[in-house]
């Protein structure tokens, strides 16, 4: 089985985030960079997610293709930033009660509360259904999704689930084909068989 070089660090993984990494990788790193700006929502993701819709009703028999970042991954990493601005507002206001209740209203309170009560409920139900489906459950991934723990895909799972990355590593190793470590660049390219020709 091919391993892939695609390297699940941070970024990659987005059912796990750890926001104060998050942040510093794109400022860091150049592959920080390029997975932020692929995280962020486009079009696509829009027109992926009605493709799919169709392909689960059987009215498409070809699934959308991905790159990088599906639609739901896309979703599952921002989600965990849009849950902790309503956590932690929500949360400063019921902590800090009375302060907050000299600025506003009574039902912001109420409704502080119940966002606070719906985000966490909302939370633990996307960790316990989604996430743990998704990784343990899946029969793809049953009793559990490695890459977590190798930090890599096999080639047969990025064609399956990013063919558009799997294409894009492809050509570009086609392009700048891998030398052997130890081995000088004029040595490979002498017995490369376009040289042996």
């Amino acid at each position: 089985m091919a391993v892939c070089p695609r390297k699940y660090r941070l970024s990659n993984r987005p059912s796990h985030p750890r926001p104060q990494w998050s942040l510093r990788l794109p400022a860091r790193f150049r592959e920080g960079r390029r997975n932020f700006w692929e995280l962020l929502p486009r079009p696509k993701d829009v027109t992926d997610f009605f493709q799919m819709l169709r392909y689960f009703l059987g009215k498409s028999d070809e699934k959308p293709r991905f790159g990088r970042f599906s639609y739901v991954e896309k979703f599952d990493y921002w989600a965990v930033y849009w849950g902790m601005v309503i956590m932690i507002g929500s949360g400063l206001i019921l902590w800090f009660l009375e302060t907050s209740l000299r600025f506003l209203p009574k039902f912001a309170a109420d409704i502080a509360r119940e966002a606070h009560s719906d985000e966490g409920l909302l939370a633990t139900l996307a960790i316990i259904i989604w996430h743990f489906y998704n990784v343990h459950l899946n029969p793809e991934n049953f009793p559990m999704n490695w890459t977590m723990f190798t930090g890599k895909l096999s080639e047969e799972e990025m064609r399956r689930h990013h063919p558009l990355e799997h294409e894009e590593l492809m050509a570009a190793r086609a392009v700048h084909p891998a030398v052997p470590l130890g081995v000088p660049a004029h040595r490979a390219e002498d017995s490369s068989p376009m040289a042996q020709s």
